[in-house]
């Protein structure tokens, strides 16, 4: 394992982890709403995953020291950085985005062509089927939709470029039926808007965080048997 830092256009470091393998192709893992790099599902992702290929997982600096500063825009253009970062050191980029992080990724899919695949993890896609620990921001997006808020702000940026449709790399969706965050059939709607080359699979058990090993163990197994068949 090797840390990495990288110096944002903001001036704030983008700090990772670099699992490193032989192999020509790095996977970015993307972390969600209020988590970071070391939650046990991306810890544990990279270890697997690092068996077959690179792996990076980092933190989001908007989050770093108070997770209640997310800014899915700031986010979005930090993501676009380490792929830019890593893009003439790989040969095949791969994007692995779970829960608000499959958001980030679905986004920054559909301007980015220098990467080469999209995967999404129990993703957020909608303001619908979710659970209500998110009522408040929620409500603060609702609310504050028609002024200038930051919330206001993101809900707008994400109204114009979220666009499943302008996904031009092939993707992989994973969900679970027995997500108890997000309901699963928001994969189901985003796969369906989806015009690439893409799969879908759905797990029957595992939960919204992976937070058992065998549930981890699942996800990397679809993840490099999708892989070796692309």
């Amino acid at each position: 394992m090797k840390k990495i830092s990288i110096k944002s256009s903001k001036g704030l470091f983008i700090s990772g982890i670099l699992h490193q393998n032989e192999t020509d192709t790095l996977i970015i893992l993307v972390h969600g709403f209020k988590d970071n790099m070391n939650l046990f599902a991306y810890k544990q992702l990279s270890i697997s995953l690092s068996k077959h290929y690179s792996v990076f997982r980092f933190t989001f600096p908007d989050v770093e020291t108070n997770t209640d500063n997310f800014n899915l825009i700031d986010e979005v253009g930090y993501l676009n950085e380490v792929i830019l970062y890593f893009s003439k050191k790989y040969k095949k980029i791969i994007l692995v985005g779970g829960s608000l992080g499959a958001l980030v990724c679905s986004i920054t899919a559909a301007d980015n062509k220098k990467f080469d695949g999209l995967i999404t993890l129990n993703g957020f896609s909608y303001f619908w089927g979710i659970n209500k620990k998110f009522n408040k921001y929620l409500a603060l997006i609702l609310l504050t939709f028609p002024f200038n808020g930051p919330y206001a702000k993101m809900y707008k940026y994400y109204k114009k470029h979220f666009i499943p449709e302008k996904i031009s790399v092939e993707t992989l969706v994973i969900t679970s039926e027995k997500d108890e965050m997000i309901n699963y059939k928001q994969s189901l709607k985003f796969f369906s808007s989806l015009t690439t080359n893409k799969k879908i699979e759905i797990l029957k058990d595992a939960d919204h965080g992976l937070t058992k090993i065998q549930y981890v163990n699942d996800v990397s197994k679809l993840i490099v048997n999708w892989l070796e068949k692309k």
